[in-house]
């Protein structure tokens, strides 16, 4: 056994024990936001731990192209915007995190932190995680065929209909801040525009840029309209006393992910259905028929009295008229 030989153990057990003392650079946390907003900006934050190692770069890449680069302490920042299609903010990034502004649904997909550290080791650690691009409504739902006010056992039918988005808004109605649901919920087989149109038009429920699908650079083009009705009974609480006015107030909310939410409210007005009704018959009565209920009333037997007194007195006229005559007839 040569000297070579014998020292092949104990190398190995030194190289080994000099990797052992080396910690390894390890990306612990990326942090992507699930979904933005198109045309809204985005911050994406990479956390790592260089393990005792000198950083070398932070590589940031969408799929498999890189869009920005920059070095230990922020120097050497590098974009790559005509491999990505990326707006960078240079000025609110660094080695940590990168920013972007005005996301485009092209900028969907799987985001890559690379973290690589300088020699003898070039050792290189990444995470990734994905982001998804909405078409956010340009405006809040909007809630049709309110009426000016109700009568209790009227049958209230409303629809609510959400602005154009990609993925198409849920929309969930409420009354007096309760969520309804079936029977109460209609809801449309495609929620779509097709389902609208055989609904009433209004002004404010069919707007150009519903219609248009906002293509070009508004994009959409797919998903878009939902629509949503509501039927229900009205019924007057309790606590109201006779010809009072209720108020119920309706609430319809859009839903877009998990980034999107607006609430429109209506209010139903309810009126005492019974007090309504008399105040109507009375205003239809004629005065002189107001108390001539049941026939016995006080002017009633007035009359009554004053065609006896009168007939009397014709009775009374017509025998002194015929004493008169029946005197000058004798001799």
């Amino acid at each position: 056994m040569n000297c070579r030989t014998a020292l092949y153990p104990l190398l190995s057990v030194v190289f080994m024990a000099g990797l052992a003392g080396v910690a390894c650079i390890r990306v612990s946390h990326l942090m992507v936001p699930a979904q933005v907003g198109r045309g809204h900006d985005a911050q994406l934050h990479c956390h790592f731990n260089l393990g005792g190692n000198i950083l070398y770069s932070v590589k940031w890449f969408k799929g498999s192209r890189e869009f920005f680069r920059i070095g230990p302490d922020g120097t050497r920042p590098q974009v790559f915007p005509h491999l990505s299609n990326m707006t960078v903010d240079i000025q609110r990034s660094n080695v940590s995190s990168v920013y972007l502004r005005n996301i485009q649904r092209s900028n969907a997909g799987t985001y890559r932190c690379e973290v690589s550290c300088e020699g003898p080791h070039f050792e290189t650690d990444f995470r990734e995680a994905n982001m998804s691009v909405i078409d956010l409504p340009l405006q809040g739902p909007i809630i049709i065929n309110v009426q000016t006010s109700y009568l209790p056992g009227e049958r209230v039918a409303l629809n609510c209909t959400s602005a154009p988005s990609k993925p198409m808004a849920i929309l969930q109605w409420s009354i007096d801040g309760e969520q309804l649901g079936e029977p109460y919920v209609k809801r449309y087989v495609d929620g779509s525009i097709a389902a609208l149109a055989t609904q009433p038009s209004e002004p404010n429920a069919r707007q150009s840029a519903w219609q248009n699908g906002r293509d070009g650079d508004g994009e959409l083009a797919d998903d878009s309209v939902a629509t949503v009705g509501l039927e229900f009974v009205v019924d007057l609480p309790k606590q109201i006393s006779s010809g009072a006015f209720a108020t119920r107030r309706v609430s319809c909310t859009a839903l877009v992910g998990d980034i999107y939410q607006s609430v429109t409210h209506a209010n139903l007005s309810i009126v005492d259905g019974r007090s309504t009704n008399k105040a109507i018959a009375t205003a239809r009565t004629p005065s002189h028929l107001l108390h001539s209920a049941n026939g016995s009333s006080a002017n009633g037997r007035s009359s009554h009295s004053t065609c006896i007194a009168l007939f009397g007195c014709i009775f009374h006229l017509i025998r002194q008229t015929a004493g008169r005559y029946y005197t000058a007839a004798v001799p």
